[in-house]
C-alpha cells in the first residue's frame, strides 16, 4: 500500500505472462497455450499458498479469449482450479477488500 495525498494506492498483480493480448495477438501462441501456462502457474502458486495466500492473475479480454476456438481453454482453466480447496475467484475490488481487512487486523496497523 502506498499512501498518497488522494488516499491509499494498492497495486494488484497483473501479469503479461498470463495475458491473452501478448500471448495470442502478439506472440501468436496456439489457443491451448494459455491453459498450459495457467495450470503450471497455478500448481506452483497453490503449493506455495500453504504459507500465505497467493494470487493467480489472468488478464483476459472477451474479444480474444471469448472466441469460439479459445473459450473452451479458458473454461478448462476454471474447471481445473475449482477442484482445489480454498480457491476463490475474486475481482480487484474483492481482493482489495480482503487485503484491507488483513491489514487492519495487523497490530499497530493504520489501515
Amino acid at each position: 500500500m502506498i499512501r498518497t495525498a488522494k488516499g491509499p494506492l494498492v497495486t494488484l498483480p497483473y501479469t503479461v505472462e498470463l495475458n491473452d493480448i501478448p500471448m495470442m495477438l502478439v506472440q501468436h501462441h496456439e489457443s491451448d497455450h494459455m491453459l498450459k501456462r495457467a495450470i503450471d502457474s497455478f500448481d506452483r502458486l497453490y503449493e506455495k499458498s500453504k504459507d500465505r495466500p497467493k494470487i493467480l492473475s489472468l488478464a483476459i479480454h472477451p474479444y480474444i479469449s471469448g472466441q469460439p476456438f479459445r473459450i473452451k481453454y479458458l473454461e478448462a482453466i476454471y474447471d481445473y482450479v475449482n477442484k482445489f480447496e480454498g480457491v476463490v475467484h475474486w475481482n480487484g475490488e474483492q481482493i482489495l477488500d480482503w487485503y484491507q481487512g488483513q491489514a487492519a487486523a495487523q497490530p499497530g496497523s493504520k489501515a
